[in-house]
């Protein structure tokens, strides 16, 4: 027995949720980053540049007029704004995303529920697909199949004889899972 082989059976492995959402929020969040980035790069540059002007070509300056202090004020402006617009689009896309899985939460759950109460006529979903939906529909499909073959069994242990319906209860089983 070696330890290799142990660890790499339970190596974890990155398991999208939704892959192709995720991939879009992600690749809309990137591109807002850097348009907001670039924008602030912009508007810092023009600032600067009338600071500079402005300190630059005066003759008469207050002595307690501090150069780096407005600087970094027009700074922390720009971070403040660019703060807060990057977690107004993080509140959207987490909304996004908690409505999606809650769509998809809500299907699965549903489709549970008449399970439960043994209800296995296929269900529709409208526009959501998902993996797990998929899964649950297959199981569903499975069962069915199962409890069809399990009734047309039903009525051969009833018509057996005593004696051969001990076999018929047997071939019966078989239908159901070995747990």
């Amino acid at each position: 027995m070696t330890f290799s082989t142990s660890i790499e059976s339970y190596q974890r492995r990155i398991k999208y949720i939704d892959s192709r959402l995720q991939g879009r929020l992600i690749v809309a969040l990137m591109i807002l980053e850097s348009v907001i980035v670039s924008v602030a790069m912009v508007y810092l540059y023009y600032d600067y540049s009338a600071l500079f002007e402005v300190y630059l070509y005066s003759i008469h300056r207050l002595g307690n007029e501090d150069f780096f202090f407005n600087l970094m004020q027009e700074l922390f402006v720009v971070v403040l704004v660019m703060s807060v617009f990057n977690v107004f689009m993080l509140i959207i896309a987490s909304s996004l995303w908690v409505r999606h899985i809650n769509a998809i939460l809500s299907c699965f759950t549903d489709g549970l529920r008449a399970i439960n109460q043994l209800d296995l006529r296929s269900r529709q979903t409208g526009n959501v697909t998902h993996e797990v939906i998929s899964e649950l529909d297959e199981w569903r499909q499975r069962e069915t199949r199962r409890y069809v073959e399990l009734r047309e069994h039903l009525p051969q242990i009833k018509s057996a004889p005593k004696a051969q319906r001990l076999q018929a209860i047997e071939e019966c089983l078989e239908v159901l899972p070995k747990t």
